[in-house]
């Protein structure tokens, strides 16, 4: 089939929700090189069609429609969002939301010439693997699972420099990222600072990462620490972040969006996860990434995820 106008569907907010779409995204441009790509997403989905340029052409804001958590709605902007959308003449819509219950109807009134899903959907899948299937219904096949995600060299410079006031002298650096866009998905303060005084014990260099919105989050660390740390939230944009994940020793996490950066640079990283879904959104690399959960897919112990550092940083 000759399609020349593509429309993604992943109205979804966080960092790691866009970069498990990197590998399907990656398999429809293989297969359909000649194709605009559209990612029919949220506002703030801006800065990933900014990083991959060579993956999607376009955002088209998905604005007003019931039904998804993350917008408000408003029957004006959802009927303006319907009429953009059917303006474009989609040849088809992928649709990469999830398994269809709340979007199948809405990607069916865009008026696309095909929509797009998995069936049956593969809900036992990782969400790497979910998309991956989607595109091949596409007629785009893997080109691969791994993540990447591209930074500058402005990007890498100023990570140098964030690395060198994180380092103190000391050397290996690890990164803690104790935030999280929900409080549910917030592993406890107190048990990082834990994780954090180990490894500075053990003669590392602790930094501490995460967005504007984390400080609260971080300060409460760097206040039940004995050790020393570098607070660096709020200091880094997505590419800085990455790229300081890149030349760490370890990351440690809460946060799948955190995990994921850290997987797309090969980073080694520990998750703490209080998901009832841990096989879902947990890097694909189980030596690289150790995922730790506690019974029934509640939160891990200190010592549980102590462990898996100290194995992390014996590699």
């Amino acid at each position: 089939m000759t399609w020349r106008r593509i429309a993604a569907f992943r109205a979804l907010p966080g960092v790691g929700d866009l970069l498990c779409a990197v590998p399907a995204l990656r398999a429809l441009r293989a297969a359909y090189p000649g194709a605009r790509v559209t990612l029919l997403g949220l506002p703030t989905s801006r800065w990933f069609v900014h990083r991959y340029p060579d993956l999607v052409d376009d955002l088209l804001e998905v604005e007003g429609v019931a039904g998804l958590p993350e917008v408000v709605p408003d029957e004006a902007a959802a009927r303006c969002f319907r009429h953009r959308a059917r303006a474009r003449h989609f040849d088809a819509i992928l649709q990469l939301h999830g398994s269809g219950v709340v979007t199948n109807d809405l990607v069916a009134t865009l008026g696309a010439g095909q929509v797009v899903t998995a069936d049956p959907y593969p809900t036992w899948a990782h969400e790497i693997d979910r998309l991956l299937a989607v595109a091949a219904a596409s007629g785009a096949l893997p080109v691969t699972r791994e993540l990447d995600l591209p930074m500058t060299a402005a990007e890498r410079r100023v990570a140098a420099q964030l690395a060198r006031r994180a380092h103190r002298g000391r050397a290996p650096l690890v990164c803690l990222q104790p935030g999280a866009s929900r409080p549910s998905r917030r592993w406890s303060a107190t048990a990082f600072a834990a994780v954090a005084d180990h490894v500075a014990a053990h003669g590392c260099a602790v930094a501490l990462t995460g967005s504007p919105g984390d400080h609260h989050q971080a300060q409460v660390v760097l206040d039940a620490m004995d050790a020393e740390a570098c607070d660096l939230v709020g200091q880094t944009g997505l590419g800085e972040l990455a790229a300081l994940f890149a030349g760490a020793q370890l990351v440690v996490s809460n946060d799948s969006g955190a995990a994921h950066v850290a997987a797309a640079v090969r980073a080694p990283s520990v998750m703490a996860s209080g998901s009832d879904e841990p096989w879902r959104w947990a890097p694909l690399d189980h030596a690289r990434h150790l995922t730790v959960t506690g019974p029934a897919g509640g939160w891990p112990s200190l010592d549980d995820v102590v462990a898996a550092v100290d194995r992390q940083l014996e590699r």
